[in-house]
């Protein structure tokens, strides 16, 4: 990312993260860590997640390949998860 922070893909914990490249804390995830599913705040094993050429927004592609969602990275949570 532009502030040096890492974008992961965690499939098998159904979530995307980022991750503060100097504390390696993640600072913002979507999804709930073990938990799969298709309602909001849930994945499903995601397969790829892409930043946005806007910069607003992250991207996850799902298992299902008819599903797509369009994440936007704020707020930022600083709670473990």
């Amino acid at each position: 990312m532009p502030n040096g922070n890492v974008i992961a893909n965690d499939d098998y914990n159904h979530r995307v993260v980022v991750i503060d490249k100097k504390t390696k804390q993640i600072v913002w995830q979507y999804g709930n860590t073990g938990i799969s599913g298709g309602a909001e705040n849930f994945l499903d094993t995601p397969d790829g997640l892409d930043w946005r050429h806007d910069g607003q927004a992250l991207a996850a592609g799902i298992a299902s390949p008819e599903a797509t969602v369009t994440i936007q990275p704020t707020p930022i949570s600083t709670a473990p998860r």
